[in-house]
């Protein structure tokens, strides 16, 4: 074998490795077994890979750029992150042209199309060096409807001032306006009327992340357009993140006609006012695992010792899709019985009308603590992520996909942040971004 050849092998070997791991941390994202160790482990290996590519220069990028193609999500998160650590602004742009083309062939499916935009908006969000933020305006000037969210995502993250750009972007074509919202929900510099407006959208995902970014800003109009929207069941997760105990006869209501919704709200809510109608949908099989979730966010009971792995697919968390709701019984006893003899034991140390997380009165440093340490699928971390932000007011730049290390190093900015203000919350007590609701 030449030397050429063996150096070409090599390369190869390092992208498959890197477009392999890529796909394993996607899948556990939103497994319940996985923790904050496990996906480290792989980012660790994963960075491994990429410096062997990034060592062997001109050669490693031919062999990427060969191996490459938008019908393969994971080889395109290894081509974007190459370009990005090797600093080809050439190659990005040319990356997300192809990208978009290919996405908007007809012969390409929504899935496909889906997946590779989360493959690319990864690739940037990890590797993107901040100063190239312009980049990204840039390609939502441009409008292709396919890069469009991918850019979203990016500078959201990064809470870059793009927010004009954004708010126009919501205005005009794009294949998935959920990454353009969240974004908009986390600039401050951005109208919140943009957001508001969009809480009217007939596509549940829309509607309820257009609602989350509302709440995020402190809209008060957010919460009117929430009213107006209900009973919509997607309406449900939203105002449980901003409601007062009397929300709870509300959504129990709700919880009795079954969707799966109304159960992750009271769990959120965190009222045990709401753990009789939890444990009584236990008994409807399409309902229980919703349930067990539900009564583990208010008691923290119910954990079983062998899970059952119930992983999505990469990219399923950014579809619209509750199907992860239905992973709940992986790490979450979903038995009536065993929670019946829980309740005969805990019930009395949560009284009803005391907002609980896990089995504790809620207050900033516990929720906090809790969204830290957590290994939950990931729209649940999100979830817990904006409930923080909308319950206390409190900026927070963590996002739950992020590499770990940069989870960490948000969370700390955070964790100083929180301790800065001197947060008089009542544990137990029901806010909206940090005024007591009555």
């Amino acid at each position: 074998m030449s030397r050429r050849a063996f150096y070409a092998d090599l390369y190869t070997e390092h992208f498959e490795e890197l477009a392999a791991m890529y796909d394993c941390r996607r899948a556990s994202l939103n497994n319940w077994g996985s923790t904050h160790e496990d996906l480290a482990e792989m980012e660790s290996r994963m960075e491994a890979h990429l410096d062997g590519l990034m060592l062997g220069g001109k050669p490693a990028m031919e062999v990427v750029r060969d191996q490459a193609s938008p019908a393969d999500a994971s080889s395109y998160y290894g081509l974007l992150a190459l370009a990005c650590r090797t600093d080809r602004i050439d190659l990005i742009e040319a990356a997300l042209s192809e990208m978009g083309a290919a996405c908007a062939d007809p012969d390409t499916n929504e899935e496909d199309a889906a997946a590779v935009r989360c493959a690319a908006a990864d690739a940037l969000c990890h590797h993107l060096p901040v100063r190239r933020a312009g980049l990204l305006v840039a390609a939502v000037q441009r409008a292709d409807p396919h890069v469009v969210p991918v850019a979203a995502a990016t500078l959201g993250l990064g809470r870059h001032a793009c927010g004009e750009e954004l708010a126009r972007a919501i205005a005009g074509p794009c294949a998935d306006l959920v990454p353009v919202l969240r974004a908009l929900g986390r600039l401050e510099c951005v109208d919140p009327r943009a957001l508001c407006d969009h809480i009217a959208d007939n596509r549940p995902a829309v509607a309820r992340e257009a609602a989350l970014g509302a709440l995020r800003r402190g809209q008060v109009d957010g919460l009117y357009a929430l009213h107006r929207a209900w009973p919509a069941a997607w309406a449900a997760i939203p105002l449980a993140m901003c409601s007062g105990p009397t929300f709870c006869r509300r959504v129990s209501d709700m919880a009795s006609d079954g969707p799966p919704e109304a159960m992750l709200a009271l769990g959120l809510l965190g009222d045990p006012a709401g753990l009789d109608v939890l444990l009584a949908a236990l008994r409807d099989e399409h309902m229980a695992s919703a349930a067990a979730l539900g009564l583990f966010l208010i008691t923290g009971g119910g954990r079983v010792e062998d899970p059952v792995d119930r992983t999505n697919r990469p990219g399923d968390d950014d579809d619209g899709s509750e199907d992860w709701l239905s992973s709940a019984a992986a790490g979450i006893s979903v038995d009536p019985t065993e929670w019946s003899r829980w309740m005969q034991t805990h019930r009395t140390r949560l009284p009803i009308g005391v907002r609980h997380r896990l089995g504790v009165p809620s207050s900033p440093s516990h929720d906090f603590e809790i969204l830290a340490a957590s290994a939950f699928p990931l729209q649940l971390r999100r979830y817990l992520a904006d409930e923080w932000v909308i319950r206390y007011g409190v900026r927070c730049d963590f996002e739950a996909d992020m590499l770990v290390g940069q989870q960490v190093t948000a969370l700390a900015r955070t964790r100083a942040t929180m301790h800065k203000a001197q947060l008089r919350a009542e544990p137990g007590g029901w806010y909206f971004h940090g005024q007591r609701v009555h």
